[in-house]
């Protein structure tokens, strides 16, 4: 449990269901989350962060009640650079370790700035989406007023 919030962290060698197929990170994490029914059915808090070994994946599955707290982003962020540098080295008792303590410090927002550095990049790359959006409005406006004045 992390500041009373349930987590499950498994660990796989594949993805295959019962019939041997091989499924996508994402599908079997939210199946085995629904599953598993990590945390209670009113606040939706819970956590499943499934890790397949052979392929070298991971996915942390978050109930709804912590998705304003732990974005998909904001768990990539921990994954790849703290959890994944263990994991390379076959330190995976040490990456999961190291991967718990960043969501603890998250949720007891001990270490803002990790979000906040997330925050930032999110909001320049909506700024700059924003303006070439903008441009080609602009471009195509001025082209469908040009062949109407011609």
């Amino acid at each position: 449990r992390v500041k009373n919030i349930p987590v499950a962290v498994v660990m796989v060698p594949t993805m295959e269901d019962e019939f041997g197929r091989e499924d996508y990170i994402e599908h079997y994490a939210v199946k085995l989350f629904e599953k598993l029914r990590i945390g209670n059915e009113k606040t939706d808090e819970g956590l499943l962060w499934l890790i397949v070994k052979d392929k070298r994946e991971m996915r942390m599955e978050v109930g709804y009640g912590l998705e304003p707290v732990l974005t998909d982003g904001l768990t990539k962020i921990i994954q790849d650079n703290f959890v994944r540098p263990e994991f390379k080295d076959e330190k995976y008792f040490e990456g999961i370790d190291l991967g718990i303590d960043k969501i603890k410090q998250v949720l007891n927002e001990e270490e803002t700035s990790l979000a906040k550095g997330f925050d930032e990049d999110l909001t320049k790359g909506d700024l700059n989406g924003i303006i070439v959006f903008m441009f080609i409005v602009f471009v195509n406006l001025f082209g469908w007023l040009i062949s109407i004045l011609g």
